[in-house]
């Protein structure tokens, strides 16, 4: 019976390349950390805080990134990538912002689905 507890590596020529982890790089120490620390004053503020929060996060996640980590999937076989998220929060911004609240009919930004924002 094979021990589950404790997995072994594979036992053929193909060894997996060694992943290293570490919360060194998972972090911005709070002293260098760029986005507000909250303390947003009424409802147009508090969104537009929570915005600027969340482009800023994402931003320092793909700085330093050349086209090819951006494109790299996270995780296989999921085809989650960071462009794709990217791609993904524009058309989001772009439907919300310019299609419910702006009331625009603009074209959808290229590689962007055709769902509404509702779906």
């Amino acid at each position: 019976m094979a021990d589950t507890t404790h997995p072994q590596p594979p036992q053929s020529g193909n060894t997996p390349p060694e992943r290293s982890f570490g919360w060194w790089d998972m972090f911005v120490h709070p002293d260098d950390d760029p986005r507000s620390d909250g303390g947003f004053v009424g409802e147009r503020d508090t969104l537009v805080g929570y915005l600027r929060d969340q482009r800023l996060t994402l931003e320092m996640k793909c700085a330093g990134l050349d086209a090819e980590a951006m494109a790299r999937r996270s995780v296989e076989p999921s085809n989650m990538s960071l462009l794709g998220l990217v791609r993904h929060l524009a058309g989001v911004e772009q439907a919300w912002f310019r299609g419910v609240l702006a009331g625009q009919d603009a074209p959808r930004h290229p590689g962007s689905s055709d769902r509404t924002v509702a779906e």
